[in-house]
């Protein structure tokens, strides 16, 4: 009877050592994810902060923060930044 209990009390710590380890990695992704998103909105403040009237400047600003735009055959665009988005997964 004894080592059905040690044997079951071992299994549970095993998996409770899993579940830990799980719940870790999405804490440190979701902290991850959260400064992505805090330095995405400080590039996008800077930007919206700007009130340019000259056209030439606003255009520079642009092409800075934009790395390039594809146009796909369906029609869907995608948008390459110069930075990461914190909003795609993976970034």
């Amino acid at each position: 009877m004894f080592n059905a209990c040690c044997g079951a009390v071992k299994n549970e710590r095993q998996s409770l050592e899993e579940r830990t380890a799980r719940l870790q990695t999405e804490i440190a992704h979701e902290h991850d994810t959260e400064s992505r998103v805090t330095a995405f909105k400080a590039e996008l403040m800077k930007f919206a902060a700007l009130e340019v009237s000259n056209e030439e400047i606003l255009r520079d600003m642009i092409h800075k923060m934009i790395n390039r735009v594809e146009v796909h055959k369906d029609g869907s665009i995608e948008i390459s930044y110069n930075f990461q988005n914190p909003l795609k997964k993976g970034a």
